[in-house]
């Protein structure tokens, strides 16, 4: 009977942090942003108290996963302004997501071309066939022309055009090399600019002298406009000790000789042909946030939101997590004084920030240590990176679900007095695709650790497979392209049994 009630009751929290997660995720769907951030009246568009004339031609580009649902609503909302589209989105996107759309108002001018390309985030031949031309069709624009850009995660593959000295085959191998040896994505992407005819700011500043108006979805941590997709309409040019300070903090070898060149070069940006260019961030993370934190509270939760930049390697921040967990535990059990709980998180890497948060927590967590329902729920969020070493299959937010769930069963067992409460994490990509798989990510349990083969695909980096055999794949969340990228979402529900 105990495991029955114990099924049950995970299913409960399970469906809880899945409404929570849609919460936060439905909050920055691209045509919701666009509907609350952009307005056109007459002949002007207006972009966060922003006004702009719209010039004799209106055109509009858009590259990422996110890009469809706001070129839709551009369209809407420009009707037979528009002279010419070109959106590039991943192969798959159209039927995935007109099945969320609303068709009514899907009403295209016919002037908008939704070109599918791209799988699992790597520009292929159609990709860069869809960038030239939109690199030809900006490059003959004048000072009468307007072009509006619309730009989320997944740009860096979704708009590539390698230099002629290098294939797309090459350029695609050593970024992928350098992710799966662990790198963020700040920093592949800063390796990306060097390796591109459009990245950094080259993209854009073929359509001077036109107005350029930039709409961001960010999926980076701290919205760095000249990182995200690659900063195509950002003006950012690399010294080349940057880079290879990167290439040798992860001991990257045997690279191409076409490859350093490029690395090498200083290429830099007039500054000058980025003055009629204005970039918003129009949703990141922190909107995914606070709806989510929203919705916890509706649920009568409590709520303590963490932080939204989490990265480096994903076994270092499961760690992180179960440390602040077990600190969690301790404040529902009444067994942890604020100065002690000040100190554990001082001395632990990476919870420094927490500590700015402390008497917040407290004050939050008071008047719940005195009820016996005591459930709680830690929000964090950002990007961590994952070393690959072996043959399997998976992605960031799944290995981070299975190693969270073997580093808190040996937590358990070391600290007997956690097994009093029921914990449950789940990681989930916002963009709805974890790795090469189509999960978002999965939940993460102390339970999940009894399977005496959990182990042995961690260390293959199979999680997915793990989770696809473990319960009839009970534990893997998916949704399918969500038409929208903010990074992950972390959620931990805590309660007493």
């Amino acid at each position: 009977m105990e495991q029955i009630g114990s099924k049950s009751n995970h299913l409960e929290m399970k469906k809880d942090l899945k409404e929570i997660f849609f919460a936060g995720l439905n909050s920055v769907k691209p045509h919701v942003l666009i509907q609350n951030k952009i307005r056109v009246s007459g002949n002007n568009l207006l972009v966060e108290n922003k006004t702009y004339a719209l010039g004799t031609n209106v055109y509009l580009i858009g590259f990422g996963k996110a890009v469809m649902g706001m070129a839709i609503e551009m369209e809407k909302l420009l009707g037979k302004r528009i002279t010419k589209g070109i959106i590039s989105i991943p192969r798959g996107s159209i039927n995935q997501q007109l099945e969320g759309i609303n068709l009514s108002y899907f009403k295209s001018t016919g002037v908008v071309d939704y070109r599918e390309n791209c799988v699992n985030n790597t520009a292929d031949e159609e990709t860069l066939k869809i960038t030239r031309e939109m690199m030809d069709l900006v490059a003959s624009f004048d000072e009468n022309d307007t072009l509006i850009i619309l730009v989320s995660g997944g740009s860096s593959a979704l708009l590539s055009m390698p230099p002629p000295s290098i294939t797309l085959d090459m350029k695609n191998q050593f970024w992928k090399k350098l992710q799966n040896c662990g790198a963020s994505i700040k920093e592949v992407n800063i390796i990306r600019e060097k390796l591109s005819k459009v990245k950094g700011g080259k993209f854009v500043e073929l359509a001077h002298p036109a107005t350029v108006i930039s709409l961001v979805l960010s999926d980076i941590i701290g919205d760095p406009l000249e990182l995200i997709g690659g900063g195509p309409t950002f003006c950012a040019s690399r010294n080349p000790s940057e880079v290879f300070q990167i290439i040798d903090k992860y001991n990257i070898k045997n690279i191409d000789t076409e490859i350093i060149k490029l690395l090498n070069s200083n290429d830099t940006r007039d500054k000058n042909k980025f003055n009629n260019v204005n970039n918003f961030v129009i949703g990141n993370n922190s909107c995914a946030i606070n709806a989510a934190r929203g919705e916890a509270m509706k649920k009568n939760f409590k709520v303590i939101y963490l932080f939204n930049d989490v990265e480096g390697l994903v076994k270092n921040v499961s760690k992180m997590y179960v440390k602040l967990v077990h600190i969690f535990c301790k404040i529902l059990d009444n067994s942890i004084t604020k100065k002690e709980f000040t100190d554990c998180v001082k001395n632990s890497e990476g919870l420094e920030t927490i500590c700015e948060k402390v008497d917040a927590i407290f004050s939050i967590l008071e008047e719940h240590s005195e009820t016996n329902d005591k459930r709680l729920v830690l929000i964090g969020a950002g990007e961590p990176s994952v070393v690959v070493t072996g043959t399997g299959k998976g992605g960031r937010n799944q290995e981070l679900a299975l190693q969270f769930s073997l580093d808190w069963a040996q937590e358990t067992e070391t600290s007997p007095k956690l097994k009093k409460f029921d914990v449950l994490l789940l990681s989930a990509g916002t963009d709805g695709q974890d790795g090469p798989t189509d999960a978002d990510g999965a939940f993460g349990r102390a339970d999940i650790a009894k399977n005496e083969k959990s182990k042995d695909y961690l260390m293959n980096n199979d999680a997915y497979n793990f989770y696809s055999d473990f319960e009839d794949g009970g534990d893997l969340l998916k949704t399918g392209f969500t038409g929208t990228n903010v990074m992950d979402l972390h959620l931990i529900y805590i309660k007493t049994k």
